[in-house]
């Protein structure tokens, strides 16, 4: 008897296994079609649906609504950042220590980084297409009907961060750059990337945070030691996580925009780093709220640079 029960178990577990893989599966195949010379970063690689969207459930029904307090669901926007959140962000360590300002980005230059793995991970998923079909649709006129589906309070910060999400991708910016574009599905993201920077896909990249080097659960001090430049403007096309209870990547072509690969060194250890960093110089019209010039005590028109968070993602022509 107990042998059946352990069979039986056993028989579970692999076709859960399978089911969970099979979600995978097709995203996978669809970017190895569309980007077979591209590698998929692995903050991309965890946002796929898994057969049964746990990571969607578990982070909607738990009255902490994890998601609405990762830093990336907070940073909104280069425009914005006016919420209730700012003043309490700015005094973050993975704050203080993300943004630093176009001059210091030099060989030789010392920055106290927190390089921690997976920063302010969103923690969601894109649906699994079952999902999607019992799904509200991704529009503010459903704002109620998503509220219902996931369980969340209207007075909640869940509610206001995908109110503010809604918002965001139906009244685009101009401040935020050309072909704003908001992506709920890998097949949407891909689509949108190929179709803006066009030219082919065998020599698309798209870069996120690195998750290699030392101390990635403090803040410590590092010398510069290299720079080099990876895309500007029109080049490339720059997606963030904006808050919801299943993974939105908000992607745009960001005017006067930078990306960087930084090779840092540990201070004390001597252990090397490699990083990504983005710099802004077109930032005049920038909202005077937005954290960045907050945590540097900058005002609008400065040139300002920050690390790429973990859900991050820029993509270029290499």
């Amino acid at each position: 008897m107990a042998s059946s029960l352990q069979s039986a178990f056993l028989i579970t577990l692999l076709l859960f296994s399978i089911g969970v893989t099979s979600a995978n599966t097709g995203a996978k195949s669809y970017w190895n079609t569309k980007l077979p010379n591209t590698p998929m970063p692995n903050s991309l690689l965890l946002s796929l649906a898994t057969q049964d969207n746990r990571d969607v459930w578990l982070s909607t029904h738990n009255k902490a609504h994890k998601w609405t307090h990762s830093d990336e669901v907070m940073l909104q926007g280069y425009e914005g950042g006016g919420h209730c959140h700012v003043d309490a962000m700015k005094n973050t360590d993975t704050m203080t220590t993300t943004f630093f300002l176009q001059k210091d980005l030099t060989s030789g230059s010392t920055l106290t980084v927190h390089l921690k793995d997976g920063i302010g991970s969103a923690d969601t998923r894109f649906p699994s297409p079952a999902l999607l079909q019992s799904m509200p649709p991704f529009k503010s006129s459903h704002l109620l009907n998503n509220l219902r589906f996931f369980n969340a309070d209207a007075s909640s910060d869940a509610a206001m961060f995908m109110n503010l999400t809604l918002s965001t991708c139906e009244h685009p910016n101009s401040i935020n750059g050309n072909n704003q574009h908001c992506a709920t599905s890998l097949e949407d993201l891909v689509s949108y990337v190929t179709s803006t920077l066009s030219g082919g896909a065998d020599k698309l990249r798209a870069i996120s945070a690195p998750v290699s080097g030392s101390h990635r659960d403090e803040m410590v001090g590092y010398k510069v030691v290299g720079v080099s430049q990876v895309a500007t403007e029109e080049k490339l096309v720059a997606c963030h996580r904006l808050g919801f209870p299943y993974a939105v990547y908000y992607c745009h072509q960001p005017k006067g925009t930078t990306a960087y690969g930084v090779t840092l060194v540990d201070l004390k250890k001597g252990v090397k780093s490699d990083a990504y960093a983005v710099c802004h110089s077109q930032t005049a019209e920038w909202s005077p709220e937005y954290v960045g010039f907050k945590v540097l005590g900058v005002k609008p028109g400065t040139h300002v640079c920050h690390f790429l968070q973990f859900h991050d993602l820029v993509w270029f022509r290499g």
